[in-house]
């Protein structure tokens, strides 16, 4: 769970879209985000400036297009 592109990939080896799922807090997706666990897929640049948002948006569609739910 150390990474929200390892978790997307395990959801889809598992294939059962419509009886499992994922759901992270609020401090998971922090981290996801910044990539505290798995550095490779972070979201934000090291050293990443707070103040700068344009880049924190920047970088959360790429976590919604990962996460999201599968098709039908």
């Amino acid at each position: 769970m150390h990474s929200w592109r390892e978790m997307a990939k395990l959801l889809e080896l598992v294939g059962r879209p419509k009886t499992l799922g994922f759901q992270a807090d609020m401090a998971h997706t922090l981290l996801y985000t910044l990539g505290y666990n798995a550095p490779g897929d972070a979201f934000l640049p090291p050293n990443y400036d707070w103040k700068d948002q344009g880049v924190l948006d920047a970088g959360s569609p790429k976590a919604d297009l990962g996460v999201a739910p599968l098709d039908d």
